[in-house]
């Protein structure tokens, strides 16, 4: 099975010519589809002081840390590069404290039925 990668140039180039493949002119910049590499991803990111968020996995990066686990990856997979997203850390923490929290308050319900059963099983 033989693979066939779009050329580089595939988001900066547009076909003018509904079935023609002759009729090539370049986008103006502004309308340029610039492919997100995962270097830029992360410079932007240290940059803005921010981390970078993978809502796939859930995981965080600090932007080096996606550098060193990313360094070999040019390009990288778009569909990957679009879900990452730039993020303030303190939303990752405050969202894990709600996580406890909600955690919390369900285990300390589930632990008075279980003792007020047994309560109840006793005095039956």
């Amino acid at each position: 099975m033989v693979f066939k990668m779009p050329h580089p140039m595939k988001t900066i180039w547009s076909n003018k010519g509904e079935n023609s493949n002759d009729d090539f002119s370049q986008l103006p910049p502004e309308e340029r589809k610039l492919p997100r590499t995962c270097m830029a991803m992360a410079k932007e990111a240290a940059k803005q002081k921010l981390w970078l968020f993978d809502p796939s996995i859930k995981a965080w990066h600090t932007p080096e840390e996606f550098i060193k686990r990313y360094e070999n990856v040019s390009f990288g997979d778009p569909k990957f590069l679009n879900q990452i997203e730039l993020k303030c850390p303190l939303e990752g923490i405050r969202a894990g404290y709600q996580q406890l929290n909600s955690i919390q308050m369900r285990l300390e319900e589930f632990t008075k039925r279980v003792v007020n059963y047994y309560k109840n099983k006793q005095s039956d």
